[in-house]
């Protein structure tokens, strides 16, 4: 029987444990998969530094307890989405929580990746830097660690294009009608794009006054979290924040990154400075530091007189060969010379593929490090797809005894497809990464640095031995009220007979503003057979929800299948997803057009970002801004805007389609749309009450309607422009809805929500939760039941929060 204790030793208390002198540790966040490779947080004293930080990571910090408010530094090893997704959401995150000041490291484009955010990045009292590593800037150094980078380039990619040199690009851009009557800033590129970012982040300007920027540019709704009290009052220039930025290329390079850990001072010899003639005292403490002293008959006595050789400080090594064609200039670069067959070298990390490790020659160049340097390998095909949120799994499980089908416990794998063992030339010390598991540095002399292994993984197939699952299979209140609930259930008359009874609502990401362990952000699928699926927004991890949800063997059919996008508004929680949907959508073969509905705005993000990492052909990418898909605006569209918008309605085969103005924030939108087939599903995106939706929604089959906060909280949905649960609920009546699904709830709110009066026609979401329209009846029928097994979390929540 596994102990929970264990578990938790293993990798969370680790973290808390004050560290003893000169020793660091490295956190292993995520696994190797088609999400991308892992991120890696590496702690030394007080400080914390991150490698990549791909979409999810700040939900896997959540999950495991990693406190990110001492990051200093993020070193990216890719300029792209795979490696850096999660790093907008993280800067919002950590400047709340007080960092003052962090740099961003990486290869080319990366202010410009920054730049391109500021339609919903920005802050106050942070400083943000941008460090682009090029033949000039090749290293980074701090008091704390001093790092060298080695780039490297395809050498199949043809001719290296500078993102400096890219004044037309005309075949790269997203759409055909984006911004033509914007003009492009004159001067240096990047001095401009660095004025972008100065307009980003207050601290990197003098204070001034002016108006205290919000959430989105331009919004008129409170910020996700109360700015800090000392946040600067910076005047804005609008023009830095509107206009488009200067275009850029792609540039595939793979920064590696060699990892230096300060120096420990060699032991002091009394006996060898009394000889010196030094007297014991104040003269000793200098000499240990480092200084020379003079002695009265003018004799200068030296550190090295009297001290061993300073101790150099441990390496350890984050390595990106993400393709057989890196490999050579990997394999060849000088800077690995000294650090071969040498003892100080503890780990090397490596990012790479299966077809990489296959290499004989790759292979052969981890051999030439020390025989006791330990190798760590991130490639998915030898690194197990486990489950990475323990939390939100155990409560599907729980959830599934209710209905398995409505609550499917995540997909996950536990033994890799591959073994490192059918190669015999591997060098001694090499494993596979594991998620949580964590490495230990050592400097001090006798000590040696250690892997601390992760700890048990979840798998319903041995409930047995897990504590948490045994507890709850064995409680007989939670057994005897989830049987109560099925027999409740079975007793519902589920009526087939009106329109859109089969169509399907998955609820990807259920929870606002953050990630929590058990509610990602916002992601609604709705499926209609026989045309394909639209997604209701897309926060960062929806393309990973849905990997978790199909599985992998399924999710390129599910993404085929998806033939619309809609963007409620511009708040980040809703649409940093976005880019991994269609990044892993274009590479499947055979996919027809993908249509995006969005405010205006969102498209020169899509531009910009173009400019970093091809998304797509225009022709596969039709978009529509929402105000076009305003009905008033019907018969004065442009010809291309009503052209795409007839092409969606076609494809899903809907009989209108329109956007709803709400109240939120600026470009804010509802959505409300009716199918040929006879049903209606309406859309609230982020809102107050409001009147506008509640009329394009008369008669809706089924309301989908945020209800951030609980009742006694009305104030505070006012303030923040948001619904509480009995509004939502209103709405959905004065809307004469047949059905209300009620999702976005506060983080605050674990899992259960309150509900002040049971409704037969309203039921909460769940992430990942699967249901027909005409299902959503059985739901209300497990809440008394959810609200039983989960209380007991539901207080150690609140507990762990005060």
């Amino acid at each position: 029987m596994l102990v929970n204790s264990v578990r938790t030793w293993c990798f969370r208390r680790l973290f808390f444990v004050q560290t003893r002198a000169m020793t660091s540790q490295l956190f292993f966040i995520g696994q190797p998969s088609q999400e991308g490779p892992p991120a890696i947080l590496f702690q030394h004293e007080t400080h914390r530094y991150l490698f990549n930080c791909r979409e999810g990571t700040q939900r896997l910090c959540v999950e495991d307890k990693l406190k990110l408010a001492k990051l200093k530094a993020v070193f990216l090893t890719r300029n792209q989405w795979e490696c850096t997704g999660g790093l907008p959401g993280m800067i919002l995150t950590v400047a709340d929580a007080g960092v003052k000041d962090l740099s961003l490291c990486g290869g080319p484009n990366m202010a410009h990746f920054l730049a391109s955010t500021r339609q919903f990045v920005f802050r106050t009292g942070i400083n943000v830097q941008t460090h682009e590593f090029d033949d000039e800037l090749t290293t980074y150094k701090d008091k704390l660690l001093d790092v060298t980078t080695i780039r490297t380039r395809s050498t199949s990619a043809g001719t290296k294009r500078t993102h400096h040199d890219a004044s037309s690009v005309s075949d790269a851009s997203l759409s055909d009608h984006a911004l033509e009557d914007a003009s492009m800033p004159e001067g240096d590129p990047q001095q401009y794009r660095q004025k972008v970012l100065d307009q980003m982040f207050a601290s990197r300007v003098p204070q001034a006054k002016g108006e205290t920027p919000e959430h989105t540019i331009e919004a008129s709704c409170q910020p996700r979290h109360p700015l800090r009290p000392n946040a600067s009052n910076k005047q804005r220039s609008l023009d830095y924040l509107s206009k488009p930025l200067p275009r850029s290329r792609p540039d595939h390079v793979a920064v590696s990154y060699i990892c230096r850990l300060p120096s420990r001072r060699g032991k002091f010899m009394p006996d060898a400075a009394k000889k010196l003639g030094v007297p014991p005292g104040p003269m000793f403490g200098k000499l240990q530091r480092g200084e020379s002293i003079t002695l009265q008959d003018g004799t200068v006595v030296t550190h090295d007189q009297v001290c061993q050789p300073d101790v150099p400080g441990p390496v350890f090594m984050v390595v990106d060969c993400p393709h057989q064609t890196y490999i050579d200039q990997l394999v060849t670069s000088p800077s690995f010379q000294p650090y071969q067959n040498n003892a100080n070298v503890k780990l090397v990390v490596h990012l790479t593929s299966d077809e990489v490790l296959a290499s004989a020659s790759y292979r052969q160049w981890m051999n030439s490090f020390h025989k006791d340097t330990d190798h760590i390998i991130s490639s998915t095909g030898y690194c197990a797809q486990s489950t990475m949120y323990r939390s939100h799994a155990l409560s599907q499980y729980k959830l599934s005894k209710l209905d398995d089908e409505i609550f499917k416990v995540p997909h996950y794998k536990n033994t890799p497809d591959l073994s490192l063992d059918q190669y015999d030339d591997l060098p001694p010390k090499v494993r596979p990464l594991q998620h949580k598991s964590m490495y230990t540095l050592e400097s001090r002399p006798g000590r040696a640095s250690t892997l601390q292994a992760a700890p048990p993984v979840f798998d319903v197939a041995r409930a047995a031995e897990d504590d948490d699952m045994v507890a709850f299979d064995q409680n007989q209140e939670y057994q005897q009220a989830i049987a109560q609930a099925r027999t409740d259930a079975s007793h519902v008359h589920l009526t087939t007979d009106f329109a859109g009874h089969d169509v399907r609502v998955i609820t990807l990401g259920t929870g606002s503003s953050v990630p929590s362990k058990y509610r990602n952000v916002s992601a609604t699928l709705v499926k209609i057979p026989s045309y394909g699926s639209i997604l209701l927004d897309a926060g960062e991890g929806t393309y990973g929800q849905m990997l978790r949800h199909f599985g992998s063997a399924r999710i390129n059919e599910e993404l085929k299948a998806l033939k619309c996008i809609f963007v409620s508004h511009l708040h980040a929680d809703h649409h940093l997803g976005v880019i991994q949907v269609l990044l892993r959508r274009k590479k499947i073969a055979g996919t027809g057009p993908l249509h995006m509905v969005a405010p205006a705005v969102f498209r020169s993000w899509l531009k910009e970002y173009n400019d970093i990492e091809r998304l797509g052909s225009p022709s596969k990418l039709p978009f529509t801004q929402c105000n076009h898909a305003l009905p008033r605006f019907a018969s004065t569209l442009p010809n291309w805007s009503q052209k795409n918008l007839t092409a969606l309605c076609q494809d899903l085969g809907l009989q209108t389609l329109e956007a709803v103005e709400v109240v939120h924030c600026r470009w804010a939108y509802g959505l409300s749309i009716v199918h040929k087939d006879g049903w209606k599903l309406v859309y609230s995106g982020d809102t107050r009450p409001c009147q506008r939706l509640i009329d394009a929604g008369k008669d809706a089959t089924v309301l989908i309607h945020e209800a951030t906060l609980e009742d006694s909280m009305k104030e505070e949905a006012i303030a923040k422009r948001h619904s509480t649960t009995e509004e939502a609920v209103l709405v959905g009546k004065q809307m004469n809805a047949r059905y209300t699904l009620l999702n976005h709830f506060s983080q605050r709110y674990a899992k259960v929500p309150s509900l002040s009066e049971a409704q037969a026609n309203v039921s909460f979401s769940f992430d990942m939760m699967s249901v027909m329209i005409s299902q959503i009846p059985v739901l209300p029928k497990f809440t008394a039941a959810m609200q039983l097994i989960f209380k007991e979390e539901e207080d150690d929540d609140v507990d762990a929060a005060s």
